[in-house]
């Protein structure tokens, strides 16, 4: 006797001539099916789970360089306030 696998059994292309030698029943090939389908369910919770993973960790990208960038922004405009001061201060001691 040999062992055949509903799995893999449910995934043969039935039709109106099913070999009999086959010796697999409508209620087995339908188990197949259902763990197929189980399965794919759980290929797509796992599929899920790095998607929501993969989502929180560019959030915290996403914060972190818009927060580099605020941070260089606030420099920026610091310098340019020290240069301005300058050459205002320049311009005083020079006239």
């Amino acid at each position: 006797m040999t062992f055949k696998s509903y799995r893999d059994e449910s995934r043969k292309n039935y039709g109106a001539t099913v070999n009999s030698d086959a010796g697999i029943t409508r209620d087995q090939l339908d188990a197949g099916s259902l763990m197929r389908i189980a399965d794919a369910c759980e290929k797509m919770c796992l599929d899920r789970e790095k998607l929501e993973r993969d989502y929180k960790y560019m959030r915290s990208e996403r914060d972190r360089y818009r927060e580099h960038f605020y941070r260089s922004e606030r420099r920026l405009s610091a310098t340019k306030g020290v240069v301005t001061k300058l050459k205002r201060k320049l311009a005083e001691a020079l006239s």
